[in-house]
């Protein structure tokens, strides 16, 4: 196996009408699985996943150990779990139409007795959201535990 081939899969899934993807990627030494919730939903802001960790057998090094000779070390596998919950509140119904623009650009307006004049633009950015909704809005919070199974790592007599 190369150690430096990355292989990567996305799949969709769809639950009542609405999409989430499960991502799943492998680099040399791990193994990733991710579920991001799906958009529209409540559950647009969740991402869950797991990782697993992998370390090979290999030998110790002769000269930490008790009678110089090499000793195998077996393979290690652990278990990672990330939760992460991002808030994303939709805009205010002001702030749904293209913010700095009024809808028909600004530009002309009806006067009495069917005339246009030229008027300057109305713009409908908005400058200061306030209130938790604007503070939590894009705010993320993770969630995670290493060694899920708290297994212990194999003796080695050359650990630092």
């Amino acid at each position: 196996m190369d150690r430096n081939k990355v292989l990567s899969a996305s799949s969709v899934a769809a639950s009542s009408g609405l999409q989430a993807v499960v991502r799943l990627r492998t680099i040399a030494g791990y193994t990733s699985l991710f579920y991001d919730g799906p958009a529209g939903s409540p559950l647009a802001g969740l991402d869950t996943g797991f990782i697993v960790h992998y370390i090979g057998q290999y030998w110790d090094v002769k000269d930490f150990t008790k009678d110089g000779q090499g000793r195998k070390i077996r393979e290690w596998t652990t278990l990672d779990w990330i939760l992460n919950y991002t808030f994303n509140f939709p805009a205010s119904a002001a702030q749904n139409e293209v913010a700095g623009y009024a809808k028909d650009g600004g530009k002309n307006a009806t006067m009495k007795g069917g005339k246009d004049k030229n008027v300057m633009p109305v713009s409908t950015a908005e400058y200061n959201p306030c209130g938790w909704r604007a503070w939590l809005n894009s705010t993320t919070i993770t969630l995670g535990v290493n060694n899920v199974f708290d297994l212990a790592p194999p003796f080695v007599a050359g650990g630092r």
